[in-house]
């Protein structure tokens, strides 16, 4: 081969390379578009419990209350959940500010994408404390 060939192959090369790596680099920006997490808060109404107890995987004792159910239920390793008309979602955040809802209703504000929120904060559901659309669904 000559001079000229080889330089000629490794350019065409380089162009096949640089290609094909654009291509990666644009289908990792549309995955990670689609992935991305709202930036908007909300807030919902639910019941604090877990995972394993929504999936009927893990079954209260009789004399459990559902606060110690769900607690026993998370120690074995599932994940709280809030369970909004039927719709669990995972709540990603400080467990131990989950703990004190456990088994109750909650009103949760933060960033849901998917089944997940990730919790910006948690406290009792009262009436008072439910935003207007919210009211209707609570009784």
């Amino acid at each position: 081969m000559t001079k000229s060939t080889i330089k000629r192959l490794i350019g065409m090369m380089a162009v096949v390379a640089s290609t094909a790596i654009f291509g990666i680099a644009e289908s990792a920006n549309v995955a990670n578009d689609q992935t991305a997490l709202p930036t908007t808060t909300q807030s919902f109404i639910g019941t604090v419990s877990c995972s394993g107890r929504v999936t009927h995987q893990y079954v209260c004792g009789k004399a459990q209350t559902l606060q110690s159910c769900t607690l026993a239920c998370v120690q074995q390793g599932s994940p709280f959940v809030l369970v909004v008309h039927d719709t669990p979602y995972v709540l990603e955040g400080n467990t131990h500010e989950f703990e004190r809802f456990a088994g109750g209703k909650a009103l949760v504000t933060g960033l849901a994408s998917n089944d997940r929120i990730r919790v910006h904060s948690i406290s009792n559901a009262r009436r008072k404390d439910m935003p207007a659309q919210m009211e209707a669904t609570a009784r």
